[in-house]
């Protein structure tokens, strides 16, 4: 069971008066009548949410509600959008849940700040409101403008820079990105944590001690993905190519721009492979995967969504193919990827499988 509570400032808003308006929240949802479990602010870490291009401000406090329902947290919205000299209100919030065994209420609180007009500057106002001693991630919402000075300013202040790499026009800008916001921190990328369940099922074709030995066997992988319509090349199946590549151990030989999308030439010890990005209108949003087929010498494996409707897919089917099918995201999706990232922000085969889909990029003139 969650439960909310908000309070808007009237008056033009600092941090006395934020501080003060957290503390009338609690206050309140301690005295709730209709719940008898206690109210426990147990702060885990401490979010700045930077709301950028692509995202609006709404959709932006929607997840980020979501989110502190599932983790509590102290988050900090940067609304740069809103002028900061012209005495806007601001609202601060609350997000309740009772934890698994009913016996208390986890709380996580947000203050919105209006920001256009700061640059730099905008540290000072943010720093007070954070707690100290826990983690602090900067969540980019969005796609950030080239070179934003109060993102600058922002990422100076973090442990960790999240961005959604899907934000992006192409994934050099996107590399750009984590290099310029991520330059002192760890970068955690929602794009990738969207690519779980399809490494999961690629991984789990090849769990059994009997299949194993086809790993070496790899002749082919082809990565199926619904066509943008500027005709460029979606991050999410870069990164999952970059991800094959890496965890077969494999090197980049060739890459080339293919009429409906990417093919790689790779090799692994004494063998080659050809591994394709193929565009195929299934009717699934833009840029979204459709399909990852690995053939191999006498059997082939098919990870698919389970929502997938074309010829393609339907064709992968065979007397030595074994398929798995993922699942179709949800509506709270982001907000639940948003969550995990947050949850579990290590992760070595992001920072290896990014590098190796700079030298791809390169080869291919990306």
């Amino acid at each position: 069971m969650n439960d909310q509570h908000f309070y808007t400032i009237s008056q033009p808003a600092d941090i006395a008066s934020i501080r003060s308006a957290l503390g009338h929240l609690y206050r309140k949802a301690a005295a709730t009548d209709d719940s008898p479990v206690p109210v426990v602010r147990p702060t885990m870490l401490n979010i700045i949410v930077y709301s950028a291009e692509y995202y609006s401000l709404v959709e932006t406090e929607s997840v980020v509600n979501d989110v502190i329902a599932q983790l509590p947290a102290r988050t900090v919205i940067v609304d740069s959008s809103l002028d900061s000299a012209s005495g806007s209100k601001a609202e601060v919030a609350l997000m309740c849940s009772v934890d698994d065994r009913g016996e208390r209420r986890l709380c996580g609180d947000s203050a919105r700040l209006a920001t256009q007009g700061l640059g730099a500057e905008v540290a000072g106002l943010v720093t007070p409101l954070l707690e100290a001693d826990i983690p602090t991630y900067l969540w980019i919402a969005g796609k950030p403008a080239q070179c934003d000075e109060q993102l600058i300013a922002l990422s100076a202040l973090v442990d960790y820079v999240v961005i959604d790499s899907r934000c992006y026009d192409c994934f050099n800008d996107a590399l750009n990105g984590m290099s310029r916001y991520g330059r002192n921190t760890s970068v955690l990328d929602v794009c990738w944590a969207s690519l779980m369940p399809w490494r999961e099922g690629i991984a789990q074709h090849f769990d059994p001690p009997g299949v194993r030995p086809l790993l070496n066997a790899i002749t082919e992988v082809e990565v199926l993905y619904e066509p943008l319509t500027d005709g460029s090349l979606p991050i999410a199946p870069l990164l999952l190519v970059s991800w094959l590549v890496e965890r077969m151990g494999a090197e980049i030989e060739e890459a080339s721009r293919a009429d409906d999308g990417l093919v790689v030439t790779g090799r692994r010890e004494m063998s080659r492979f050809v591994l394709k990005m193929t565009g195929c209108g299934c009717g699934l949003g833009q840029g979204d995967l459709v399909a990852v087929v690995i053939r191999c010498t006498g059997a082939g494996f098919a990870t698919s969504r389970d929502d997938a409707n074309c010829s393609r897919v339907h064709s992968l089917g065979g007397p030595n193919t074994q398929i798995h099918r993922v699942g179709a995201p949800s509506l709270q999706e982001h907000s639940k990827l948003i969550a995990y990232i947050l949850r579990n922000p290590s992760d070595e085969v992001f920072s290896s499988s990014i590098a190796v889909a700079a030298r791809l990029a390169a080869k291919a003139g990306l």
